[in-house]
């Protein structure tokens, strides 16, 4: 028995506002706000024996809030 691979093919346009705020020397926040107008989903069958779909997504609002890390400007030189 075969497992069906699909490749999905995506598209999307997105309008958003983000920033980042250093939190201490080595940490960062970084935020994001935005909406996202949807094309296209859709999975395309990688072979004959199953067949190819596509997916209605619908356009939203998002959120996204991420930390990392950097070293200080001063550590690198």
């Amino acid at each position: 028995m075969e497992t069906a691979s699909f490749a999905m093919n995506h598209s999307e346009m997105r309008f958003f506002f983000s920033t980042e705020q250093n939190l201490a020397p080595w940490i960062w926040l970084d935020a994001e706000v935005g909406y996202q107008y949807n094309f296209s989903t859709d999975f395309e069958a990688k072979s004959k024996e199953v067949e190819s779909f596509m997916v209605e997504t619908r356009n939203a609002l998002y959120f996204k809030i991420g930390v990392f890390i950097s070293p200080p400007d001063s550590y690198l030189k």
